[in-house]
């Protein structure tokens, strides 16, 4: 005879959606979180009107009570009226403490600084952000956004389809799509960025001529390590392991792409804590995070920590080691949020009450 179903012990719920608000739409997609130095905590989201339909609108929220409650989001005004779907206005903190946001075009990139939070922002002035390189017609900004590196400098991340892709093959063809990823860097606090340089550098042939870069590669996320050298994770477009590479000089450079220390697919969101563990989110199996106790060297098995799989959003350390993680959400609805504290190489949740 079957045994009666124990209904008792239940899944805890350990996320909240931190922004309720419908009034521009149902679709939510988080993309920056900016703690600023009063504690503050800026979040920068889209919302669009259905799921892949309707008008997409640019939104701005705060909080002032670390992340546990928001205030009613306000249109990012800043961001132009047409801009591109999945290249959204960017927002981050330079590395000597401006406001900033990062808007790239189909042809040029704009900026804007804002020096009272967020609530009003200067007009938006070009920047000559490398909008596309030698065999690649446009240059996209990666979801992970700059990153601020120990030296002053800045580094952010950019990826684009490469010329050789067919347009008469679908994606869905093994191997018919094409894409290279590349890092600029600037050290000016964002003013400017250097031309931009690929992620993988395979060598050369006997004449001292640099081999392609790889094909199978898209959105990149990164962190600096404590001995300066910089781990870079990409998003593969075929590969079931994600690509990974690294650079011992601020990002000027870069080794060969390998194989990356476990399978994930989808991965925007590199964190590195001041206490020097390293946390990954990734796509598959469902939500989970990698972390690393050593500097990337090592990685444990994975925490799987929610059944969405989008894996996009973004995640700031608010006190050591206890990180907010906000997501999209699989049914393409509300965002979620996390609080996830690192004890002892381990991820628990920080549950609200």
């Amino acid at each position: 005879a079957a045994a009666t179903w124990d209904e008792r012990p239940r899944q805890p719920t350990n996320w909240f959606c931190p922004c309720l608000d419908t009034e521009y739409g149902v679709w939510q997609r988080p993309h920056d979180l900016v703690r600023l130095p009063s504690g503050v905590i800026l979040l920068r989201y889209d919302v669009q009107e259905r799921p892949y339909q309707g008008k997409v609108t640019p939104l701005l929220t705060r909080s002032t009570d670390g992340g546990r409650s928001w205030a009613k989001p306000e249109i990012f005004r800043i961001a132009p009226p047409d801009f591109p779907e999945w290249q959204p206005p960017r927002l981050f903190l330079t590395a000597r403490g401006r406001l900033v946001t990062l808007i790239g075009g189909k042809g040029a990139a704009v900026t804007a600084e804002s020096q009272d939070e967020g609530q009003t922002w200067s007009a938006p002035a070009p920047v000559n952000l490398p909008m596309k390189t030698e065999h690649v017609e446009r240059l996209y900004i990666g979801p992970a956004g700059p990153i601020n590196l120990a030296d002053g400098s800045m580094l952010l991340f950019m990826y684009g389809p490469h010329s050789l892709k067919d347009p008469d093959l679908a994606i869905f063809t093994w191997g018919a799509f094409h894409c290279q990823a590349f890092a600029t860097r600037s050290t000016d606090d964002g003013r400017s960025w250097s031309d931009p340089v690929n992620v993988d550098n395979p060598g050369s042939d006997k004449d001292g001529k640099p081999y392609e870069g790889n094909l199978d590669l898209t959105e990149v996320c990164g962190a600096q390590m404590a001995d300066g050298r910089i781990m870079a994770l990409i998003r593969p477009i075929y590969s079931p392991w994600m690509w990974e590479t690294w650079s011992n000089d601020g990002g000027a450079s870069w080794g060969p792409c390998v194989r990356g220390p476990f399978a994930g697919y989808a991965t925007p969101n590199m964190l590195r804590t001041r206490s020097g563990h390293v946390l990954v989110a990734h796509r598959m199996p469902g939500l989970t995070i990698h972390t690393s106790p050593d500097e990337g060297r090592t990685w444990d098995q994975g925490t799987l920590i929610d059944s969405g799989l989008w894996a996009m959003g973004a995640m700031t350390e608010l006190e050591p080691d206890t990180v907010l993680y906000v997501y999209m959400d699989t049914r393409m609805s509300f965002m979620r949020a996390q609080f996830i504290r690192v004890t002892q190489g381990r991820l628990e949740p920080v549950r609200l009450t």
